[in-house]
């Protein structure tokens, strides 16, 4: 059965509206409409329904998926699908971080560490997820959340060591996986041979991170990590 008689008789009644974009798309002209028909769905329909949508969406856009990571992601955990929507949520998180979006990175990696939890991953997965979420918040300037991330990641680490042993290996693990900054130059050779130095004058605030080379010597335990983090935050770390 053709969509087209139908959504033109939704569009005459004012129920849909046609979105004006490259393909075809509609949308509701009311929240209040969408809320009610989405409403009437019993939960079992509600569910197969997602499902529907997010594999049509998989194979009418099969060179698009970062593109629609996150209504991908929203739709198979709708669906219950924890487990795809857990990828779909890191790969949005990934696509938005590449886009210097961090409010929204940070968002779509808090949703994949939730799912991760959830659906009982293991500590290798939940630490990169941990990191990711931190350090998005972290260039967002959410210095408190980050801090927040790194707390939980701890905590979860001393969880899976207290069950399986190992909790300074598996966080040495993860860390040492990242890149390192290169080691900033000394003070005293900032403009050698100039007599002047560079933004002289400037006051320039210092970032707390657990990519910081300043915090390599804290990074090997859950605990001083996130104790470098909070005093640095305050200023106490030179």
């Amino acid at each position: 059965m053709s969509l087209a008689p139908l959504l033109a008789e939704l569009d005459r009644t004012q129920l849909l509206r046609e979105v004006v974009e490259a393909e075809a798309a509609y949308a509701f002209k009311h929240a209040l409409t969408h809320e009610t028909a989405y409403g009437s769905l019993l939960r079992k329909r509600r569910v197969e329904v997602h499902g529907i949508v997010a594999h049509a969406i998989e194979q009418l856009y099969p060179d698009r998926l970062d593109e629609h990571a996150a209504m991908l992601a929203r739709h198979y955990r709708e669906a219950g699908n924890d487990a795809a929507a857990l990828a779909y949520s890191r790969r949005a998180g990934d696509a938005a971080a590449c886009v210097h979006a961090h409010a929204e990175a940070a968002e779509r990696y808090c949703n994949a560490v939730k799912l991760a939890l959830r659906s009982g991953a293991g500590i290798d997965m939940l630490l990169p997820l941990y990191i990711s979420c931190g350090r998005s918040q972290e260039l967002g300037g959410r210095f408190d959340e980050a801090l927040g991330q790194y707390e939980a990641m701890a905590a979860e680490a001393r969880r899976c060591a207290a069950r399986a042993g190992g909790a300074d290996r598996l966080c040495r693990h993860s860390f040492d996986a990242q890149p390192r900054p290169r080691p900033r130059e000394r003070r005293g050779s900032l403009g050698a041979g100039t007599g002047t130095r560079p933004n002289a004058g400037r006051p320039r605030r210092r970032i707390p991170s657990l990519m910081d080379p300043d915090a390599a010597p804290f990074i090997q335990r859950p605990a001083p990590a996130c104790d470098y983090l909070r005093r640095a935050s305050a200023g106490h770390c030179a």
